[in-house]
C-alpha cells in the first residue's frame, strides 16, 4: 500500500507478479550480488517489467546513506564514498546519516551523456568560482536501481557508459576528478593483465612527479561457495530457492520487525550468534526442514568449497580493461604523460594485450583539438568582418598581424609566472583573437581617413599614431585592470581560473606594443606597393594635353 496519498503510484507486492519465474530470479540474483552487472528483460507491453524492478526495490531493505551527499554513499565505507565523504571521512567523520529505502530511478527517453554521468555546474562556477559537478541519474542511482526503458533507443556511446557503471560500480562522477594520467590495459586473460599492471605499478612509481599510483583491479577475495546436488535436494523435496533463502537468514538475517523509539526506527535483525557460523564445520550443521517435517543437514544436500572469488571486470568500449592510474606532484599532466610513454616504450607486451594512455590527459588532448578548431574558426571570423568593413582582403591580414604576437604574450606570461598552459589558458588565448584586432582597426581606420583627407602616407601614419595613441592605451589599459584580479586570485577555485586571467594580461600587453610598432610598418610596406596609393590610380584616368598642340 502506498498510505492516504491518492497521487502516489501503487507497487505491486513481488510475491504477486503471476509467472515470470526466470525474470524475478534474474532480479533476485542481481540484487543478492550486485556484481552480476543487471538484468536484460526483454518483453512485450504489458508483462509487468517495470512493475517487477519497483517491487524489488519495496522488497529491499532500507540502507545507511550520508545525509546531503548526491551519490548516497555509505556512511561507513570510505572505498565506496565519493571525495567529499571521503575526505570528510579521513578528517573529522562522517556528520550525519538517514535510512531510506532504495531508489528507483528511471532513465528519460533521449538521454545524453551529460544527463547520465553529469555535466559541469555552471552556477556554481560563475557564483563561486569553483570548477565543480553537478552528478546525472547515474549519481543518484547509486545503490539503488537504476530502470531503463528502451535501451535499444539509447546512443551507442550512452550505453557504453551505462555498461561500464554496471561492472565496475560507479555511481556517474565518484572520484572521477581525478587529475590522473591512467594506463589502459586491453587483454581478456586475468592473470596476464594483472601481472603487467603490477609491472607497470612499480615503474612509474619511480618516476619523479608521480604518487597515488594505483590500480584499478581489484584483488581476490576469499569466499565460501556452496554446491548443491540437486538429486539430493530432490530426494528430500527441496529446491534452490528453500536453501538459500535458509542460508541467507542464518548468516546474513531476516528483518522480522521494526522498533521505533523517540522517532527513530531499528531493524529487527534474527541470525544465528556468530559462534554458530565462524567455521565451515559450523555452516555445514545448518539444519534445514522440509516440507514433510523432517530435519536435514546442509552437509547431507551439498557440500562447501573454498575458492578466490574473481575481480572486478571493467569494460571500455565492449573490452575487458583495466587501468593503471598516476597523479602529477610538482609536474604538468602533460610532462607525467610523456613519462609514462617512455616507460611504456620499454615494455615488452604479451601477446593478445594492448596498452593506451588515457584519463585526464587523454581529456587534456581531445580539449585541446576542439580549441584548435575554435581557434581556426575565429580567425576566419574576424577576417570576414574586417575584410566587409574596409572593403578590402589586404587590410585585415595588416591588423591580424598582431594577432601571433598576442599569443607570444601568452606564453610568455605562462613561463614568467612558472604556470602550465591548461584548458582554460588555452581559451583565454581564444578570446584574446576578438580583443586585440580592435586596436589595429582604430588605428588602421584612422590612417585611411588621414588619407582620404589627402595626407601623404608617411604623414598619414604619423598623424594617426599620435592622435589614436591615448585610444588605443586606454582600451588596453582598461582591459588588463579588469583582468588583473582575475590573474591574481587566491581564493578557492583561484588555480582553475587564474590561467586565463594571465593569458589575457600578458597577451594584451604584448599585442598593444605590436600595435604601435609593427602595425604602422606593415601598413606602410603595403600601401607603398600600391594598395591603397589612390592619388595615383586617379591620375591615370587622366590624359593631359601637351602644350605644344594647344596652339
Amino acid at each position: 500500500m502506498t498510505g492516504n496519498n491518492p497521487l502516489k503510484r501503487k507497487i505491486l507486492p513481488f510475491s504477486a507478479i503471476i509467472g515470470q519465474d526466470e525474470m524475478k530470479l534474474a532480479l533476485l540474483l542481481n540484487a543478492v550480488n550486485p556484481a552480476i552487472g543487471g538484468v536484460l528483460i526483454r518483453g512485450e507491453k504489458g508483462t509487468a517489467k517495470s512493475t517487477a524492478a519497483r517491487a524489488l526495490a519495496d522488497l529491499l531493505p532500507e540502507i545507511d546513506v550520508v545525509s546531503g551527499c548526491p551519490f548516497g554513499c555509505s556512511p561507513d565505507d570510505p572505498e565506496q564514498q565519493c571525495d567529499r565523504c571521503r575526505e570528510q571521512y579521513e578528517h573529522e567523520g562522517i556528520a550525519g546519516r538517514e535510512r531510506r529505502r532504495v531508489r528507483v530511478v528511471t532513465l528519460p527517453l533521449g538521454s545524453t551523456e551529460d544527463r547520465v554521468v553529469g555535466t559541469v555546474d555552471v552556477e556554481r562556477a560563475i557564483r563561486e568560482g569553483i570548477c565543480a559537478l553537478e552528478p546525472g541519474v547515474l549519481a543518484a542511482a547509486n545503490r539503488g536501481i537504476l530502470y531503463i526503458d528502451e535501451v535499444n533507443l539509447l546512443d551507442d556511446h550512452v550505453v557504453d557508459i551505462l555498461l561500464d557503471a554496471a561492472v565496475t560500480g560507479s555511481g556517474g562522477g565518484m572520484g572521477s576528478n581525478r587529475n590522473a594520467v591512467d594506463v589502459e590495459i586491453y587483454g581478456y586473460d586475468f592473470d596476464v593483465t594483472t601481472s603487467l599492471a603490477e609491472d607497470l605499478q612499480k615503474k612509474i612509481s619511480a618516476i619523479p612527479g608521480a604518487q597515488d599510483v594505483l590500480i584499478s583491479r581489484k584483488h581476490d577475495r576469499p569466499e565460501l561457495q556452496v554446491v548443491l546436488d540437486r538429486k539430493k535436494m530432490a530426494e528430500h523435496g527441496l529446491n534452490t530457492a528453500t536453501v538459500s533463502a535458509a542460508l541467507r537468514n542464518r548468516i546474513a538475517g531476516l528483518t522480522t520487525s521494526v522498533l521505533r523509539e523517540e522517532g527513530d526506527e531499528y531493524d529487527i535483525v534474527v541470525r544465528y550468534g556468530e559462534r554458530h557460523r565462524s567455521s565451515i564445520s559450523d555452516i555445514e550443521s545448518f539444519p534445514l526442514v522440509n516440507p514433510a517435517g523432517k530435519t536435514i543437514l546442509l552437509k547431507e544436500i551439498g557440500a562447501l568449497h573454498e575458492y578466490w572469488n574473481p575481480p572486478n571486470i571493467e569494460r571500455k568500449r565492449r573490452e575487458r580493461m583495466l587501468s593503471v592510474s598516476a597523479v602529477p606532484s610538482g609536474i604538468s599532466l602533460g610532462d607525467l604523460a610523456e613519462n609514462i610513454t617512455d616507460v611504456l616504450a620499454t615494455v615488452d607486451l604479451p601477446d593478445g594485450v594492448m596498452v593506451n594512455v588515457g584519463g585526464a590527459f587523454e581529456d587534456m588532448q581531445e580539449s585541446f583539438a576542439d580549441l584548435g578548431l575554435l581557434l581556426l574558426l575565429s580567425l576566419i571570423l574576424v577576417y570576414l568582418v574586417m575584410a566587409s568593413q574596409f572593403e578590402s582582403f589586404v587590410m585585415p591580414f595588416v591588423i591580424m598581424f598582431s594577432i601571433p604576437f598576442a599569443f607570444t604574450g601568452v606564453i610568455l606570461a605562462m613561463v614568467l609566472t612558472n604556470t602550465t598552459l591548461s584548458v582554460i589558458a588555452g581559451l583565454g588565448a581564444v578570446l584574446l583573437i576578438g580583443i586585440v584586432v580592435k586596436n589595429g582597426i582604430v588605428l588602421i581606420d584612422y590612417i585611411n581617413l588621414m588619407r582620404d583627407r589627402g595626407l601623404p602616407l608617411t604623414e598619414a601614419i604619423i598623424v594617426s599614431c599620435r592622435s589614436r595613441l591615448r585610444p588605443v592605451l586606454m582600451t588596453a589599459l582598461t582591459t588588463i585592470l579588469a583582468m588583473l584580479p582575475l590573474a591574481l586570485s587566491t581564493g578557492e577555485g583561484a588555480e582553475t581560473w587564474r590561467p586565463m586571467g594571465l593569458a589575457l594580461v600578458g597577451g594584451l600587453v604584448f599585442s598593444t606594443a605590436v600595435t604601435l610598432i609593427l602595425i604602422p610598418v606593415v601598413y606602410g610596406i603595403f600601401c607603398r606597393l600600391g594598395e591603397r596609393d589612390k592619388i595615383a590610380k586617379v591620375r591615370q584616368k587622366f590624359t593631359f594635353l601637351d602644350e605644344s598642340t594647344e596652339g
